[in-house]
């Protein structure tokens, strides 16, 4: 939570639903909702944009899960996975890693090794969510002026 409360963090990805925030909307961030843990991380953003993501971990769908970040590093580099926002591909390993950095997905480690941003992201999305087609809502905010 340190990335959303230190404002490094400014966009989140969110399964589709009924209503998402709209562009302008002041937004309340919370952690743990629908537990006891729940707690305002911060009400003093603004939503500055939406967008469609799509992010397709098929490619590694066969594979078993990795167990080292040079496993993660290899998985990655024969078999690609793709990100798309708005239709959009993000195709460099710059500017993958600036999405999933900006996502929060900076200083992960596996073991002992640091992976880049969006090698965390893979491994975070499969583990979390398997590896299959993702297509959600991407939401960004600025701090209210």
């Amino acid at each position: 939570m340190l990335s959303i409360e230190s404002g490094r963090k400014r966009q989140t990805i969110r399964a589709p639903r009924r209503r998402h925030a709209r562009v302008g909307e002041q937004l309340q961030l919370y952690t743990g909702m629908r537990t006891k843990a729940c707690r305002l991380i911060r009400d003093d953003v603004i939503c500055v944009g939406l967008g469609e993501v799509r992010f397709d971990l098929r490619p590694l769908a066969d594979l078993p899960e990795p167990g080292s970040a040079r496993e993660l590093a290899r998985l990655l580099s024969e078999r690609r996975v793709s990100l798309e926002v708005n239709g959009i591909p993000i195709e460099t390993d710059t500017d993958q890693d600036a999405f999933a950095a900006a996502d929060g997905f900076e200083d992960w480690r596996l073991g002992n090794t640091l992976l880049s941003p969006f090698e965390a992201m893979v491994n975070f999305w499969t583990v979390s969510h398997g590896a299959g087609l993702f297509t959600g809502v991407l939401i960004r905010w600025e701090p209210a002026r």
